[in-house]
């Protein structure tokens, strides 16, 4: 998803971005917990493959280093 964007996303942008289109669609509950999982593997990930700052934060994919 981050490939493909634009600029920086927030997780619920890219858990928006994830789940447009998909039927049946999914409930509150079941957005906010993707969005949490989504937001969790970013922080784990964050300085290594994305960064992400300010709040909320916009995670973009980190820059090879080649």
């Amino acid at each position: 998803m981050l490939r493909r964007a634009a600029g920086p996303m927030t997780a619920r942008e890219i858990s928006d971005a994830l789940l447009a289109g998909k039927t049946p669609t999914a409930s509150r509950k079941q957005e906010e917990a993707r969005q949490a999982a989504i937001l969790a593997a970013l922080r784990v990930r964050n300085g290594k493959t994305v960064t992400g700052k300010a709040a909320p934060a916009r995670w973009k994919l980190k820059e090879a280093a080649n």
